[in-house]
C-alpha cells in the first residue's frame, strides 16, 4: 500500500502527472468553496472606483467584507488578486478528468451557496454529474440580520436559513467501454461498490469505521443523502411504525449513513476549519474506489482522506501547498507508521 504526501500547487503536480501518463481509480477532494463571490456580488464599489479584490475584502463598511476572505475568513477559500477561483475553473477539472481511469469517478465536497460554479465547471471539463450526496448536520448556525422594528420576525443574510447541507458532487469520467462490465474488466471502474456501503443500523460500525453489514445484502440501498446522527437531524425524520406501533430502523425513512462532524480524533491537532470526518471519507472511497485501487486529493487540506485511505487499504496521493497543513499531514502519516502497517 502507498500513501504519498505531494507538497506544492496542484495545478502544476497534475500537470506533471498527466506528463507521465499517471491515471487513478477515484479522486475524492473537498476544494475551495470560494465563498469571495457574495462580497464581489454585492460590493462592487470598491472595485468600480479602481480598487483591487483584497481593498474589497477590506472594506469594513461592506456587509458582505468577512465573506471575502473565503470561508470564516480563510485566504486559501477565496480567490487570487484577479479573481482567479480555481475550484470554478473547467482546466482544472479537466486535468483531474484525464488523470482519471475511464470510468472512474470524482467526488467533491462544495458549499450550497457556490456548489452549482463547481458542477458547471466540471460538465464543461467533460464530466457527467449524477446528482450529489446530501451531507445533513445539525450543527449549522443562521447568520441573518432582523430587517427592522416594523418587519418583527423578518430576516435577511446570504444565509438566514441555518446550514444543514453540505453536497459532494458525482462527477463521473465517462466509460471508454460497454457493457460496464467490459469497462470494469479493463479499468476497474465505472461502478458503484453499493453492498461494500449498504447501511446498517445506528452504531453499526466498528472501531476503524467500516459498515459491519458490509459485503453482504444486508442493510439498506446506499442512498444520496447522509447525516450526523444528531438530534437536531433526527427529529426531522421519525421512524415509520410497525403494525403494532413500534419503530422499526429497516422501515424508518431515510435509510441514512451516520457521520456526525469532524470530531478531535480526525482533526489530528489541526485548526483546519473544514475537515471531514475519516469515517465518512472512507465510506466514500470504499463507494468509488476498487480494492487495491488508488486515489487522489488535489486539496489534501489536514490529510484526512490519506487516513481514510489507509484504514480502508487503499492506495492515496494527496497534494497539499499550505505549509501549515503540510506539517499536520506529516504527522498524520507518521502516526500511521508507528501504527504498524509499512507505507512508502
Amino acid at each position: 500500500m502507498t500513501i504519498k504526501l505531494e507538497e506544492g500547487d496542484c495545478r502544476k503536480i497534475m500537470r506533471r502527472m498527466l506528463m507521465v501518463d499517471r491515471q487513478f481509480h477515484s479522486i475524492v477532494t473537498d476544494p475551495p468553496y470560494h465563498l469571495l463571490s457574495i462580497a464581489k456580488r454585492f460590493g462592487k464599489a470598491s472595485l468600480d472606483q479602481g480598487g483591487s479584490v483584497m481593498d474589497k475584502v477590506r472594506d469594513r463598511a461592506n456587509p458582505h467584507a468577512r465573506h471575502a476572505h473565503g470561508f470564516v475568513g480563510q485566504s486559501w477559500d477565496g480567490a487570487d488578486p484577479d479573481g482567479y477561483q480555481i475550484a470554478h475553473d473547467p482546466r482544472l477539472w479537466r486535468m483531474a478528468y484525464d488523470l482519471l481511469l475511464p470510468g472512474g469517478y470524482c467526488l467533491a465536497f462544495t458549499s450550497p451557496m457556490t456548489g452549482h460554479r463547481m458542477a458547471v465547471a466540471m460538465e464543461d471539463a467533460g464530466f457527467r454529474i449524477h446528482g450529489f450526496i446530501g451531507w445533513a448536520y445539525g450543527s449549522g448556525m443562521p447568520k441573518a440580520h432582523a430587517v427592522g422594528e416594523k418587519w418583527p420576525g423578518w430576516f435577511h443574510s446570504t444565509q438566514t436559513l441555518k446550514p444543514a447541507l453540505e453536497p459532494v458532487y458525482i462527477a463521473q469520467r465517462p466509460p471508454e467501454l460497454r457493457p460496464m462490465a467490459a469497462n470494469m474488466a479493463r479499468h476497474g471502474v465505472g461502478g458503484m461498490n453499493v453492498d461494500g456501503c449498504r447501511v446498517g443500523e445506528p452504531g453499526n460500525f466498528d472501531a476503524m469505521g467500516v459498515n459491519l453489514t458490509a459485503g453482504g445484502d444486508s442493510g439498506r440501498w446506499p442512498a444520496t443523502l447522509a447525516h450526523d446522527g444528531s438530534p437536531a437531524v433526527l427529529a426531522g425524520f421519525p421512524a415509520a411504525k410497525n403494525g403494532d406501533g413500534t419503530g422499526d430502523y429497516f422501515n424508518s425513512f431515510p435509510p441514512f449513513l451516520y457521520h456526525g462532524k469532524a470530531a478531535k480524533a480526525d482533526r489530528a491537532g489541526s485548526d483546519h476549519p473544514t475537515i471531514k470526518p475519516i469515517t465518512l471519507i472512507q465510506w466514500l472511497l470504499r463507494l468509488v474506489t476498487p480494492p487495491g485501487g488508488t486515489v487522489l486529493d488535489p486539496f489534501l487540506g489536514s490529510g484526512t482522506l490519506l487516513e481514510a485511505a489507509y484504514r480502508e487499504g487503499f492506495n492515496a496521493v494527496g497534494i497539499e501547498q499550505h505549509p501549515e497543513y503540510v506539517k499536520t499531514c506529516r504527522q498524520r502519516i507518521a502516526r500511521l507508521l508507528r501504527s504498524g502497517r509499512d507505507l512508502i
